[in-house]
């Protein structure tokens, strides 16, 4: 006889499947809700370190037009463009500074004031010149004393300081040396350089007429000589070996009003009778011509830094010409002026 068992019972209709299904879903839901509180509070914890800018998505939309860049734009300069430069310019009675600009009064430096009823001969203002730095101004007084009396004064202002007995006093453009007029015997002038240790004095043959001018490298000097008291020509003035040469104008015409440019080189006026003409002088000859200024006679010269021409005219009236061709008029009233 075959042995045989008894068959199991039947499951239940459906009740495993649900079961499965129901724990497949608590256990996805379990999963979500940890995963959840797991981001929630890395998002809350202010120690975790920043993403790195090539994992994260925050990082690299940083870089986005609606955020900052992370690259440094060029930087526009915020400095303001320097004070439009002063003239030094004096009348009979005053020295002051002028903005070359607008030609409006940036401070009186010296005021003469009224003559003395004991004056032989009323003073007045006869040069005026600016150190290299531009904060000191040198001018003389000439009238009386007869033999002129040189001044200094801040530009900042305050009260004028007396350097003796001499006529148109100039610093040298490195500081080292002052140079002035002196007499020596009715006439004739020597120019004197007094620096650090003995003066030293050159005998120029003639009068001078009050223009001293030093060139850059402080190794020269150009002064104009007189005759009867009206400029006639220029003697530069080696200052290392204190020899002065005697320059010498075509027939007809007077060399005035020296200065040397930036460059080096010597510049001044030739007067052809009654028009005037700015002149570069290489070796005693004329190399070129600067400006043209016709019925009008220029009694001064200076250049600054930049090559800019300032120059005077008889009438009393300043201009500069920062453009070679531009100029305009600073002033009027005024006998001589320097940057």
């Amino acid at each position: 006889m075959i042995a045989t068992s008894e068959p199991p019972p039947p499951p239940r209709p459906g009740l495993g499947r649900a079961a499965a299904i129901a724990l497949a879903v608590a256990a996805t839901l379990l999963a979500v809700f940890v995963a959840g509180v797991a981001v929630a509070r890395r998002g809350d914890d202010s120690s975790a370190p920043p993403p790195t800018l090539s994992a994260s998505p925050t990082a690299v939309a940083s870089t986005s037009s609606s955020a900052p860049s992370t690259t440094s734009a060029p930087t526009t300069s915020t400095t303001a463009p320097p004070a439009p430069p002063t003239v030094a310019a004096a009348s009979d009675q005053k020295v002051l500074l002028l903005d070359s600009a607008s030609g409006a009064t940036v401070r009186v430096l010296f005021d003469l004031g009224p003559s003395s009823p004991t004056d032989r001969e009323p003073p007045s203002i006869g040069s005026v010149a600016l150190s290299s730095d531009g904060q000191t101004a040198f001018f003389d007084l000439v009238g009386s004393p007869p033999e002129g009396s040189m001044k200094r004064v801040a530009t900042r202002g305050g009260q004028a300081e007396e350097l003796g007995p001499g006529r148109a006093p100039t610093p040298s453009p490195d500081g080292a040396t002052l140079a002035f007029l002196r007499p020596s015997e009715p006439g004739r002038d020597v120019i004197v350089l007094r620096g650090d240790g003995p003066e030293r004095v050159v005998p120029l043959g003639a009068q001078a007429c009050g223009k001293v001018a030093w060139a850059p490298r402080s190794d020269r000097l150009a002064v104009d000589l007189c005759s009867d008291g009206e400029p006639t020509t220029v003697a530069e003035v080696d200052a290392t070996a204190a020899r002065a040469t005697t320059l010498k104008p075509p027939g007809g015409v007077r060399w005035i009003a020296p200065a040397y440019r930036g460059d080096d080189v010597l510049t001044l006026a030739e007067d052809r009778s009654g028009d005037s003409v700015v002149v570069t002088v290489v070796a005693g000859r004329v190399t070129g011509t600067v400006l043209r200024r016709d019925r009008t006679t220029v009694v001064c010269i200076d250049w600054d830094r930049a090559r800019s021409l300032l120059f005077c005219e008889a009438d009393g009236s300043v201009w500069v010409d920062p453009d070679e061709g531009d100029a305009h008029v600073v002033g009027t009233g005024y006998h001589t002026a320097v940057w």
